[in-house]
């Protein structure tokens, strides 16, 4: 990881130096400054996106869902986020680590939403899930209260990112 970022770095220096020789308005240097730039995003995104746990869903858990709101609004849920009303897909689980991505399936209406876990629970009954209440609406647990759900979790694919790093 170090060689890699000192490798960036380098890179990055480059058309510092030629800017410096040539003049401000090198073509050379733009270009340099643009592929650092682009290089740069790339790399922050591929290393810190949430969203790069890719692969094929793995069946998790089968059982029933609910959602939760209310006196639940406006506080820190198991991450440390606040909870609040709005567009958010996010739900509680037990025992699924935080900021595990989860595809939620209805069993009956074959309705389904991804989520993000941030919160622990459900503690009523033999739930499996709490979700809220915006993917509980996507997903048609809503009205009903409760439902058959089963959850699939994606096994993250870190390797590629890990081996793209030994060769510098």
């Amino acid at each position: 990881m170090a060689k890699a970022v000192k490798l960036l770095l380098l890179v990055g220096l480059l058309p510092l130096v030629l800017w410096y020789r040539k003049g401000h308005n090198s073509i050379v240097a733009r270009r340099g400054f643009v592929l650092l730039f682009c290089t740069a995003l790339i790399v922050v995104w591929w290393l810190f996106s949430p969203l790069l746990a890719t692969g094929t869903w793995y069946a998790y858990q089968s059982g029933q869902a609910s959602w939760y709101g209310g006196k639940f609004y406006f506080r820190r849920t198991a991450s440390g986020e606040l909870f609040l009303p709005g567009p958010f897909y996010t739900a509680a689980h037990k025992k699924l680590p935080l900021g595990t991505e989860v595809l939620v399936v209805n069993n009956k209406t074959g309705q389904h939403v991804v989520v993000r876990i941030n919160d622990r629970g459900p503690y009523v009954g033999k739930r499996i899930i709490d979700l809220s209440r915006a993917a509980a609406k996507w997903a048609g647990v809503y009205k009903p209260g409760t439902a058959s759900v089963t959850i699939y979790t994606r096994k993250p694919q870190w390797k590629g990112a890990r081996k793209m790093f030994m060769y510098f």
